[in-house]
């Protein structure tokens, strides 16, 4: 039983590993089994194959990252409402751990924590098992940014506010899967990288943005 576990956790691993590093596409059963020291058949065994381990490594870390942000933004309404203080409670979580880190900078960071580019992943490569994710964990998320739109501008349209929240998702979305090639295209083009504290005022300024004009009629 205990060498059965021991197997479960290093494949978890390796898994967790790889996916952060290559993607869910470009990474193979085969390289998450010879990561973890074990035959393909024992993945199989644990996990029914690579999407099985996939949804493992994802519901490792997304329920408490569900509970984490949707903490946040109940605080942050329940405390004064703002837009200014939802925007701020919504992005906070995806760089909890790294603004107490000093004045870290995004050359030096290089790519989010894993479970947060694994959620970003998620959405752009895994569409089916995204589907299913955030039924589950995503779902009350969005309705808690929804409700909370509407409770500020309760005079805007269901048809405004769920695509200005689609649009916070994707600037989330896209900056968790994407941060490498957006450090290489700020290369190419000169533009100063600075640091994750500045990048994320700068995203939560964005959010501001994008909460505010739900208060202007279309």
């Amino acid at each position: 039983m205990k060498q059965q576990q021991g197997t479960r956790e290093r494949l978890l691993e390796a898994a967790e590993n790889l996916f952060a590093e290559y993607g869910y596409t470009e990474t193979s059963l085969r390289m998450i089994s010879q990561a973890a020291d074990v035959n393909i058949a024992s993945a199989n065994y644990h996990f029914g194959g690579k999407e099985g381990l996939w949804k493992a490594v994802m519901m490792k870390y997304a329920p408490m990252a569900r509970d984490f942000r949707m903490a946040r933004v109940a605080e942050a309404m329940e405390r004064d409402g703002s837009i200014e203080a939802l925007a701020h409670a919504y992005v906070y979580p995806s760089f909890y751990g790294l603004l107490n880190t000093g004045d870290l900078t995004l050359e030096e960071l290089n790519t989010f924590p894993h479970y947060l580019r694994l959620m970003g992943i998620c959405h752009v490569q895994t569409p089916e098992v995204a589907v299913e994710y955030i039924k589950e964990v995503y779902s009350p998320i969005r309705r808690q940014l929804h409700d909370s739109i509407r409770k500020m501008f309760p005079g805007a349209s269901s048809y405004q506010i769920f695509w200005t929240v689609l649009a916070i998702e994707s600037i989330m979305i896209g900056l968790l899967t994407h941060l490498r090639m957006i450090m290489e295209l700020m290369e190419v083009n000169r533009i100063p990288k600075g640091s994750v504290k500045d990048l994320f005022e700068l995203i939560v300024r964005q959010v501001e943005s994008l909460i505010r004009m739900c208060g202007k009629t279309m």
